[in-house]
């Protein structure tokens, strides 16, 4: 993992010419969602399958 999803969206921020609520909104959900969804999406999430794959194994 290169960098988390949410410092990611933060430096997208100099690459939007004008950010309002919804540009922040609409970069900052699908971040959220593969943050939470997706097993590289977060530290958090490697930790636990890790752990599970400890605990069955």
């Amino acid at each position: 993992m290169f960098v988390s999803n949410v410092p990611a969206v933060l430096l997208l921020d100099h690459l939007i010419s004008h950010p309002d609520k919804r540009t922040w909104l609409l970069l900052a959900t699908p971040s959220t969602l593969a943050g939470n969804l997706s097993l590289l999406g977060s530290v958090a999430n490697l930790i636990v399958a890790e752990r599970l794959n400890r605990d069955i194994v």
